[in-house]
C-alpha cells in the first residue's frame, strides 16, 4: 500500500517502556491525513508472534528490549521470511548502532529524543514505499530463473549496490557488472535535469572493455550528443528503455560516439532525480550488423535500473541522516564540552563529576536591568548577544568552559570538564580582557558600560541536567562563593577571594581590598585583581 491521504496504517510497536509507548502514539495521531492503528507488545516474544503474524504495514522496534536488543529481533524475524518494513528506536543517537542496524536490514533508525510527527511519518512512508518497491523487484527477478549465469551475476550486483552506502561506488560497480554481465563495449550513468532554462547533463560514471582504451574522444563532447539524443526521446518521462540504431535519425549525434548501438534506459528515483543508464556496442564488435537488444538483456537491465535507483535512494536517505545527526551533534555541542557530550551518547544515566580544583567565574553588567526597561527588546537582546559573544570568544581563547548566562549575567568555569593546573591563571586572564573589551560598548548616554567580576578557586561538582533540554551545570559551595564575590563586588572590578589569590600573587597585581561580610558565609578576606605584574 501507498500511503495517501484516508490510508489506514497498521503499525507493530515492540517498546517495553510504557511512558515511550505513549509518546509514540501521540505522535502518531498528531500525523494529519493518515489513520494509525497501533498494537502494543512489550517482550521478546510477544514481538516474534506479532510479527509472524504477517498482519501489519510496519514495525517500530525499541533497540533495548530487556535483556534482548533490536538486532536480535531483526534477525530472527528476517530469518522468518518477515516482509514488513522494521524501523529501529533507541533512546541516544550512536552512529554504530545506526550503520549496524541499516546493514541488517532495518528499513531506518530514529533517536526517540529527536522524533516528530513529521520525521516519523516521513520514515514510515519511506520504508513502507520502499519494501513494496524491492518487493515488486523480487516478484519481477524471479521470471529469470531459467537465466542461471546472469541472475547470478544480477543478485550479486544488487548486493553489491545495496550494501554500499556512497553513491559513487554504488554507481562504479553498477556501471562496471553491466560491461561485464551484458558483454557491452560501454556503460556509462549520466544526471540530467530538464527543469532548468538550459538542461544540464553530467557523467557520472563510465566503464569501458579494453579494446575501447584507443577511443580518445572528448568527454564534454560526448555528453554533448548524449544530452541531444535524450531530449529528442519521445515519452521520456513514460517510456522504459529506448533502442537506438546508428542508421536513425540521430546519426549525426551518434557519429561523435562512433555510431554505436544504444539501449538507454532512464533511472528514476522518489527524490526527483534522474539519471540515463546507457550501453553501448561499436560497429566493429562481433555480429554487429545482426546485433539486438533481445528482451532477456532489456529486462535484465530495468531491474538493474530499479536496484540501482533504491540504492541511490538509500544512499541519498544515508547521508541526509548523515548529515543531520552530524547537525544535532554541533547543536549539542553548543550547549555542552565535547567529552560531556561524548558520555551522554555512549551511556544513558546522570552524567556529574566531582572536581577537587576548580576556578569559577561570575560577571555582572552593571545597570544593564534599568537600562532593558528604557529600549525595545530586539535592542537589548542584539547587544547582549553582540557582548556576550566577546565573552564566549574570550573563553575560548583561554580554553575555558562557559556555564551559562542568566539575564545579563554571565558565567564560566576553569579546570572543568578536563582538569588543568593553571585555571586560576586562566579564568584572571579572562577577566582582565573582559574588563577591557567591555569598554567597547556604549550605553544610550554614551557611557561605556561597565562589569563587576566575581572569582573563587575550590572543589565543584559538575554534571548535566534535563531529558529534553541538556544544561551542562556546577554546583557547590565554591560557585555560591564566586557568586558572592560578583554582588558584593564594585563597578568595574574584579573581586577574588583568599584562595584565589594565593594561586594569583606571584604573576598579578592583587590589591587588598579587607574584610566583607558575605552573606551565607559571615566574614571573609577579599582582593581586587587589578592586572598583570610589570605591566
Amino acid at each position: 500500500m501507498f500511503m495517501n491521504s484516508g490510508s489506514m496504517v497498521k503499525v507493530l510497536l515492540v517498546e517495553d517502556d510504557e511512558d515511550d509507548c505513549f509518546l509514540t502514539r501521540d505522535l502518531l495521531s498528531e500525523i494529519p491525513s493518515i489513520q494509525y492503528e497501533v498494537e502494543w507488545v512489550a517482550t521478546y516474544e510477544s514481538a516474534l508472534a506479532a510479527i509472524k503474524g504477517n498482519r501489519h504495514n510496519v514495525v517500530l522496534v525499541d533497540f533495548y528490549l530487556g535483556k534482548y536488543t533490536g538486532l536480535e529481533i531483526l534477525a530472527v524475524a528476517l530469518a522468518q521470511g518477515c516482509k514488513m518494513p522494521m524501523i529501529m528506536l533507541t533512546g541516544v543517537g550512536d552512529r554504530d548502532v545506526d550503520t549496524k542496524a541499516i546493514q541488517a536490514g532495518a528499513s531506518d533508525y530514529l533517536v526517540k529524543s529527536q522524533l516528530t510527527p513529521q520525521l516519523l511519518e516521513r520514515s514510515i512512508r519511506h520504508s513502507i514505499e520502499r519494501k513494496q518497491v524491492e518487493e515488486a523487484l523480487k516478484n519481477s527477478e524471479a521470471r529469470f530463473r531459467a537465466l542461471a549465469q546472469r541472475e547470478a551475476l544480477l543478485n550479486r550486483l544488487a548486493k553489491q549496490i545495496r550494501t554500499s552506502l556512497e553513491l559513487p561506488a554504488i554507481l562504479d560497480v553498477a556501471v562496471s557488472e553491466i560491461c561485464t554481465v551484458l558483454d557491452v563495449d560501454r556503460c556509462q550513468f549520466i544526471w540530467y535535469d530538464k527543469t532548468q532554462k538550459y538542461p544540464n547533463f553530467k557523467l557520472a560514471c563510465r566503464a569501458d572493455n579494453s579494446q575501447l582504451k584507443s577511443i580518445t574522444n572528448d568527454v564534454r563532447e560526448e555528453i554533448a550528443a548524449l544530452g541531444e539524443i535524450i531530449l529528442q526521446l519521445d515519452g521520456l518521462a513514460e517510456s522504459l528503455a529506448f533502442c537506438i540504431n546508428p542508421n536513425s535519425d540521430m546519426r549525426q549525434f551518434l557519429a561523435v560516439l562512433g555510431f554505436p548501438f544504444m539501449l538507454m534506459i532512464p533511472v528514476r528515483t522518489r527524490s526527483g532525480k534522474t539519471g540515463m543508464l546507457v550501453c553501448e556496442r561499436w560497429l566493429f564488435s562481433a555480429n554487429i550488423f545482426s546485433y539486438e537488444w533481445d528482451s532477456d538483456r532489456v529486462e535484465l537491465l530495468l531491474a538493474v535500473a530499479d536496484h540501482m535507483a533504491i540504492a541511490i535512494d538509500q544512499a541519498e536517505l544515508y547521508e541526509t541522516t548523515r548529515i543531520a545527526k552530524e547537525q544535532s551533534e554541533r547543536l549539542l555541542l553548543n550547549v555542552l564540552p565535547q567529552v560531556v557530550a561524548e558520555q551522554l551518547k555512549n551511556r544513558n544515566q546522570i552524567i556529574a563529576d566531582s572536581f577537587e580544583d576548580v576556578t569559577v567565574l561570575f560577571a555582572d553588567i552593571v545597570n544593564f536591568t534599568e537600562l532593558s526597561s528604557k529600549i525595545s527588546a530586539d535592542k537589548m537582546v542584539h547587544l547582549l548577544n553582540l557582548i556576550f559573544s566577546t565573552f564566549d570568544g574570550l573563553a575560548e581563547k583561554h580554553a575555558l568552559e562557559k556555564i551559562k548566562t542568566i539575564g545579563d549575567a554571565y558565567m564560566a568555569v576553569g579546570g572543568v570538564p578536563l582538569p588543568t593546573k593553571n585555571h586560576a591563571e586562566a579564568i584572571a586572564n579572562m577577566a582582565l580582557e573582559m574588563q577591557q573589551e567591555i569598554k567597547n560598548f556604549y550605553q544610550e548616554d554614551g557611557q561605556p558600560f561597565q562589569i563587576r567580576i566575581g572569582i573563587n578557586t575550590g572543589p565543584a561538582v559538575a554534571g548535566v541536567i534535563g531529558t529534553k533540554k541538556f544544561i551542562y551545570d556546577l554546583w557547590g559551595d565554591t560557585v555560591n562563593v564566586a557568586s558572592r564575590m560578583e554582588s558584593h563586588g564594585e563597578a568595574g572590578r574584579i573581586q577574588v577571594t583568599a584562595a584565589t589569590y594565593e594561586r594569583l600573587k606571584s604573576k598579578y597585581v592583587l590589591e587588598r581590598r579587607g574584610t566583607i561580610v558575605v552573606k551565607g558565609k559571615g566574614e571573609m578576606i577579599t582582593y581586587w585583581l587589578n592586572g598583570f605584574q610589570g605591566s
